[in-house]
């Protein structure tokens, strides 16, 4: 049995990610009061590479799904994003502004050749992996329209019937906090992130209007859909097959998206209060697990979701 210690590892919890084929492991470290990258082989955990990381106070990293890249991202009180390659080191770097609070949650796309990156300015910022270019800012705003190619639902609750979507149209004024930038933990930035299959949407939410959904196509740079939940929203996930996006909110039902609408349906379980706070699609999208605070709930999805005024049914065990 062999044991290998590698010294001046900066965290306990995160910075530390491997490549897709688990030959190489990349890990945050803080030496002399300066934050560096090192690459280990998982085989012997030799050191193959190192990199000083420009960094004021490095806050993570996350090896690329092609494991072409490494991609660094500084503290929130500091915009700036850096991509690494693990042979060369340094290669892009993008700094948009200064004193003011920055990233807060970046996700690749399944194949990388998109990043998404959400800061506290509200914005999801997307980069092509080719060139490390920004492509796009995506501004969350308080106020949205009904575009021509943009729906708004809304969760509408009924004390005699179930609950449902209903298509808003017209300019709607959505409900954001006052956030308070002075405080450790603001109200504010973009806080979720989910990618669809084929990188053809990306859904996100921010904690400054955290009872929305915004859903973004890429081919077209544009808002394609919003929903609007009753509760503020805990998870979004998009199936791994299909363009379906499942929504949690702290509540005992579950929500759904896709091209044909926006559909709300009821978690069954024993008779007991179910809140969905998470959410995990399988391999094959056929089942969902669902995650209150202390169980788990294994729920099976139709194949085809109905129409936002139609209640789906959704079988559910208990594992």
């Amino acid at each position: 049995k062999s044991i290998a210690y590698i010294k001046n590892p900066k965290f306990t919890d995160k910075g530390i990610s491997f490549s897709s084929n688990g030959k190489f492991m990349a890990l945050a470290e803080r030496k002399e009061a300066k934050d560096y990258i090192g690459i280990y082989y998982c085989g012997d955990w030799k050191l193959i590479n190192y990199f000083f990381s420009d960094t004021y106070d490095l806050a993570d990293i996350k090896w690329s799904p092609d494991d072409t890249v490494i991609v660094a991202w500084d503290t929130f009180l500091e915009y700036k994003l850096l991509i690494f390659c693990p042979l060369q080191g340094l290669i892009a770097k993008y700094h948009p502004y200064e004193y003011a609070l920055g990233i807060k949650t970046v996700k690749f796309c399944n194949n990388g050749q998109y990043l998404g990156v959400g800061s506290h300015d509200e914005k999801l910022r997307l980069f092509n992996s080719l060139s490390w270019k920004l492509i796009i800012e995506l501004e969350h705003k308080s106020q949205i329209s009904d575009a021509p190619d943009t729906t708004i639902f809304k969760e509408e609750e009924s004390k005699d019937g179930p609950t449902r979507f209903v298509t808003l149209e017209g300019i709607v004024k959505l409900n954001a906090l006052k956030s308070a930038q002075d405080k450790p933990n603001p109200n504010s930035g973009i806080s979720l992130i989910s990618w669809s299959f084929d990188k053809a949407f990306v859904a996100t939410k921010t904690d400054w209007i955290p009872n929305v959904v915004w859903i973004w196509e890429t081919t077209t740079l544009s808002l394609k859909s919003v929903l609007i939940q009753s509760q503020p929203v805990k998870f979004i996930a998009f199936s791994n097959h299909s363009y379906h996006l499942a929504v949690a909110a702290g509540t005992t039902k579950l929500y759904f998206w896709s091209l044909e609408g926006a559909s709300v349906c009821d978690v069954p379980y024993e008779g007991k209060s179910f809140c969905v706070n998470r959410l995990d699609w399988s391999t094959d999208s056929k089942t969902l697990l669902l995650f209150d605070k202390n169980e788990i709930v294994i729920a099976y999805p139709p194949a085809e979701f109905t129409t936002s005024n139609d209640k789906t049914r959704m079988h559910t065990e208990t594992p």
